[in-house]
């Protein structure tokens, strides 16, 4: 019930007196509280130095933490102004987080495993991750969901509670490092030796291919029609790979047949696979 006296306005039973005064400082410091918490991604980037062991995902969570506790604190305040103190809205409060708790499910369970993230940080902004069937980088985290942009330069914003339930392959979280399979087949007759060494060849001329671990190229099957070979190689990140296919495809098929291999048999496309950490040596310019 609303209660007014003496220019005041009040809620009976929540707070004793507030006056108009109290409510302007409520919305100033909400609106302090807003505009910090929006412009704070910049101050963090400027005040956090890049000497310190924090990678763009670390200062991304740090921002976005400190963001929201800002927030809170300017939450804190405007109510303390008008008057309103946990002793009296402990009730209010505890009805409120059993009714959404059971009318908003997916929310809170989307809200705390946003929370989960921030804290264990097995996806970061930048990372290149795979959820279901959606393939991309991450490029923004909140609470309640994540974005990625996938190849085709679409967002998708994916519930944070996929991340928790769901399979999650983060194809960056330790490692950036890729190994690329390409299927080939070539008729039976041919050189087997011949084509390895042209395909090792044509790989180690890719300044994009590490050195360490190795390349290789192995015969997989023998079919009724066809050698089906596989050339196996790492590369230190994914970025730029439909570029590196098309040139490795075009030096293959140049290499092979001035080797004499008949290529009447087209080569397969380029599959990428997730590696393991470990050590890895780039290929000097």
């Amino acid at each position: 019930q609303m209660v007014l006296w003496d220019g005041a306005v009040g809620i009976d039973g929540i707070a004793s007196k507030v006056t108009y005064r109290n409510l302007a400082w409520a919305a100033a410091v909400m609106l302090v509280a807003i505009g910090v918490s929006r412009n704070l991604v910049g101050l963090i980037e400027l005040c956090l130095p890049r000497r310190l062991p924090l990678d763009k995902g670390g200062r991304f969570a740090v921002s976005f933490v400190t963001r929201y506790v800002v927030s809170l604190i300017g939450l804190v305040i405007a109510a303390h102004q008008l008057g309103f103190s946990w002793d009296r809205v402990q009730w209010l409060a505890a009805g409120l987080t059993v009714g959404l708790g059971f009318g908003l499910q997916e929310v809170f369970a989307n809200l705390v495993s946003g929370i989960i993230i921030l804290l264990e940080r097995p996806v970061r902004v930048g990372d290149y991750v795979s959820v279901n069937a959606v393939s991309g980088t991450v490029t923004k985290m909140a609470l309640r969901a994540t974005t990625i942009v996938d190849s085709d330069r679409r967002e998708w914003i994916v519930p944070n509670k996929k991340f928790i339930t769901d399979d999650v392959m983060n194809w960056t979280l330790t490692d950036t490092v890729s190994r690329a399979v390409f299927a080939l087949a070539v008729p039976h007759g041919s050189d087997t030796r011949l084509v390895q060494q042209t395909l090792l060849d044509v790989a180690r001329r890719q300044s994009a291919v590490l050195d360490y671990p190795e390349p290789s190229a192995v015969l997989v099957k023998i079919g009724p029609r066809s050698l089906d070979y596989e050339l196996r190689l790492f590369l230190p990140s994914r970025s730029g790979f439909s570029t590196f296919q098309n040139n490795l495809h075009v030096e293959i098929n140049d290499a092979l047949r001035q080797a004499g291999v008949d290529l009447s048999i087209t080569m397969g496309e380029g599959v990428l696979e997730s590696v393991s950490a470990a050590p890895s040596v780039r290929r000097a310019a």
